[in-house]
């Protein structure tokens, strides 16, 4: 399957939206209640991802994987680890790929040209947090990472796992691997 990874711009606010929107309830449904996922709608993804784009920083890093057609079919976001809480100075804030997509790869490739930016710019590790029954949790667990921490968000009413990667050369190599 031919798809472009690339650094996400402006332009691409409308694309990450839907992919954004889209892979949210596809990938939630079950997990969180239909009301939350209801409310999440292509109008308030876009007016956050423009909030987002407009308030970025250097040390926020962002990506796109897009078709040979230039339709976009998932995104990653990360940049400095954001409360200072834990032993690690980047994160991967997110991570969508629309389902039809899964199983081929893309969100390695797009997780290695995160890590790859942050070795870069000397960002020594990382930390993401997971929805723990989240389906998709496999994909960081046989990255072999170290379990950090657990939290319970009672506005969606489900726990959290935080995972981190302090060897950031062993990740990238993980990432690289067919």
């Amino acid at each position: 399957m031919d798809i472009k990874i690339r650094k996400a711009i402006e332009k691409d606010i409308k694309g990450i939206t839907k992919v954004h929107v889209d892979s949210w309830k596809t990938t939630y449904k079950g997990i969180l209640s239909d009301e939350i996922i209801e409310v999440t709608t292509y109008e308030s993804r876009e007016k956050q991802w423009k909030s987002i784009f407009t308030q970025a920083v250097g040390n926020q890093y962002r990506y796109v994987a897009e078709t040979l057609d230039g339709e976009i079919i998932g995104f990653i976001d990360g940049g400095l680890e954001r409360t200072g809480k834990y032993d690690y100075d980047g994160e991967l804030y997110a991570i969508y790929l629309l389902e039809e997509y899964h199983g081929y790869k893309v969100g390695q490739r797009l997780f290695q040209s995160l890590v790859s930016e942050f070795m870069q710019n000397d960002i020594c590790s990382v930390l993401v947090w997971v929805i723990s029954n989240n389906p998709s949790i496999g994909f960081y667990e046989k990255l072999s990472p170290e379990q950090v921490n657990t939290k319970f968000l009672e506005r969606l009413n489900v726990q959290e796992t935080a995972y981190g990667w302090r060897d950031m050369d062993n990740l990238y190599k993980l990432l690289m691997r067919d």
